[in-house]
């Protein structure tokens, strides 16, 4: 018996032959070729979107801490000065004559103007970037800062009165920000 050249239709429809056209595997395999290159810059997108926020948020909290930071550096020079022009009211009386006294508290006066300056500017830094909590405490802590720093004080109660609301308004504002960055007070 010799082999036949080529199967008979009878034989290929009894044995289960293709029936589709031969461009349909490349097709399918094409079609998944295009969702999953779709899926993939799907799911790239995604990811990155996501590290950009992250990196941004990142980038607030370090700055925030950063400003945060030194305005509540600038207050203990604004309260270690204002605790010397204090005592400095309350002796006024021995020290009216004496010359260098009057220059030295000149200059502590000059250096809290400063210094309220540089909390005032660090804390409009931080209006744009914080939560309001921050921002709301922030701002009470600013008028307090300029009602010891810039006000001139008669008497050293006044200068007292201002040191309380001062430290008062310092408080809630550590604590503002402490409670975003999750330290407990």
């Amino acid at each position: 018996m010799s082999p036949s050249p080529s199967p008979s239709a009878l034989l290929v429809e009894m044995v289960g032959g293709s029936s589709a056209p031969w461009w349909g595997v490349p097709v399918i395999a094409g079609g998944f070729l295009i969702l999953g290159a779709a899926l993939g810059f799907l799911f790239n997108w995604l990811i990155e979107n996501r590290k950009a926020k992250a990196a941004l948020r990142t980038r607030f909290v370090d700055q925030t801490l950063g400003f945060s930071s030194k305005v509540l550096s600038d207050a203990s020079e604004l309260r270690r000065h204002s605790l010397y022009l204090g005592a400095s009211l309350g002796a006024e009386e021995h020290v009216k004559n004496r010359a260098s006294e009057q220059a030295q508290r000149l200059a502590y006066e000059e250096e809290m103007v400063r210094r309220t300056d540089l909390i005032i500017a660090g804390l409009s830094s931080l209006t744009l970037i914080t939560p309001k909590a921050i921002r709301d405490a922030g701002d009470k802590f600013g008028e307090a800062a300029m009602e010891l720093g810039w006000m001139n004080k008669a008497t050293s109660t006044d200068v007292t009165a201002a040191l309380k609301q001062f430290e008062d308004t310092k408080n809630t504002f550590e604590e503002a920000v402490r409670r975003l960055f999750g330290v407990a007070a």
